[in-house]
């Protein structure tokens, strides 16, 4: 799910992502005991969330207090056999049976390119000492954030991948 706004903010947009990404993850997850026959289905263990966070305005420089200014993209990792079929029937049980809105949902397919992650464990608001961390390590290596599109990657100081 695509979002603008603070992730902190209660009963807020991030939270209903959040609800919303989990209920369809679970419902694919837990298919096979309500009778579903997905093809390739296998049990699986549903991921942890992720986010792609970035500033709604464009601006480059990340300025974590100003949490209202804030575009997101939530994600939970699916198995590879879902398709988009799965995901639809999915989106529509959860409609049915939470009597939620599920418009928002979509299926994002990446294709990730060179990358550099880091785990924050805590609170939104201690988050830029650990960012700081992988900005520093990108700035030794000769890499750069490349927030160019909806993706995790970085490039080549001056060149692209």
């Amino acid at each position: 799910m695509h979002g603008k706004g603070d992730p902190n903010a209660e009963n807020g947009e991030y939270a209903e992502a959040i609800t919303l990404s989990y209920a369809i993850a679970y419902t694919i997850r837990m298919s096979h005991k309500n009778g579903g026959a997905i093809p390739g289905y296998f049990e699986y263990v549903v991921l942890p969330l992720e986010g792609l966070w970035w500033l709604a305005d464009g601006s480059a420089d990340m300025n974590y207090t100003a949490k209202d200014r804030l575009a997101w993209v939530s994600l939970i990792r699916l198995s590879d056999f879902v398709t988009q079929e799965v995901f639809e029937w999915a989106k529509e049980t959860v409609a049915q049976k939470k009597k939620r809105a599920v418009s928002k949902a979509e299926m994002l397919v990446l294709t990730e390119r060179l990358t550099a992650q880091i785990l924050h464990r805590g609170p939104y608001d201690d988050e830029p000492a650990t960012v700081e961390v992988l900005h520093t390590y990108l700035e030794t290596t000769d890499y750069e954030l490349d927030l160019s599109a909806i993706r995790h990657p970085i490039k080549k100081r001056g060149n692209r991948l």
